[in-house]
């Protein structure tokens, strides 16, 4: 929310010399739009990190219980879980499938 209210702001200062609303809207467009993709590369970044580090637990803890700890951590975890929600994770999907005991 501050987040939410920091880019209001930030959009009304700008906005006060702006009489035409049709000016006032591609401004606030092309704001958004940069922000966008910025959000969208970070998200990326950030995926590829999540990858990597399931991959890193692949090669060093190969059949050892550090992956289940890795995704019960990443389940439990509200951020992790809403990120994973929202853009995926094959990698978090993978283990979490292999590793309930029930489908074994």
């Amino acid at each position: 929310m501050k987040q939410v209210i920091q880019v209001l702001e930030e959009q009304r200062i700008e906005l006060q010399n702006i009489d035409n609303g049709s000016e006032a809207f591609a401004m606030i467009k092309t704001n958004f739009s940069s922000k966008q993709k910025a959000l969208k590369k970070s998200a990326s970044a950030a995926g590829k990190r999540l990858s990597h580090m399931f991959h890193f637990c692949e090669e060093v803890f190969p059949d050892g219980q550090e992956l289940l700890i890795l995704v019960t951590e990443l389940t439990i975890n509200q951020i992790s879980a809403s990120f994973i929600s929202k853009y995926g994770c094959p990698e978090y999907f993978k283990y979490n499938k292999d590793l309930l005991l029930y489908d074994r």
